[in-house]
């Protein structure tokens, strides 16, 4: 894993900054970069390349802790960890469950979607890599209809509430 303070590398040595990313990808190494230039965190992940943007004060908060002290014990890289804390997986899930209800309601009035701006507004793609069981859209020709985005919202809906209620 590589960990680099983003704003290190301003100006010339921008070049230097490509180049580590480069290298990760290639290498398939997790990629951290943070700085407090950094107004939203971003997380990308590319086949067997992840990588994390984040602002310096969620890099250096608890979530650096719990995140270290999951690597110490479990030996497993959960980027997503110095985003969201020890419940991360669930906070993604339920980010994702709201910019699904926003993405409805702002498209209620339509009744073909584009498969790709449904997924790129609600970071769709991260309930997959989650592996968390939601409604399996048709898509035709990069379409699906509002109807699909609506099952996948009560179904990703009842996985949070089954969730919650085996956590208790």
């Amino acid at each position: 894993m590589v960990i680099v303070h983003k704003s290190a590398f301003n100006g010339d040595t921008q070049e230097i900054l490509y180049g580590i990313e480069n290298e990760c990808k290639i290498k398939a190494i997790p990629l951290v970069l943070f700085s407090g230039g950094i107004t939203a965190n971003y997380y990308e992940e590319e086949k067997s390349f992840k990588k994390l943007e984040l602002n310096s004060k969620d890099f250096y908060s608890q979530n650096l802790k719990m995140f270290l002290e999951n690597y110490r014990e479990s030996g497993n890289i959960e980027l997503l960890m110095l985003s969201y804390g020890q419940r991360w997986k669930f906070d993604i899930i339920l980010n994702c469950m709201e910019k699904i209800n926003i993405f409805i309601e702002t498209h209620k009035d339509e009744e073909d979607i584009l498969y790709d701006e449904f997924v790129n507004y609600t970071e769709f793609h991260l309930l997959e890599s989650l592996k968390v069981q939601y409604h399996k859209p048709t898509i035709e020709n990069g379409w699906l209809y509002l109807a699909e985005v609506e099952k996948i919202a009560l179904s990703v809906e009842l996985y949070i509430k089954e969730s919650l209620t085996y956590e208790k």
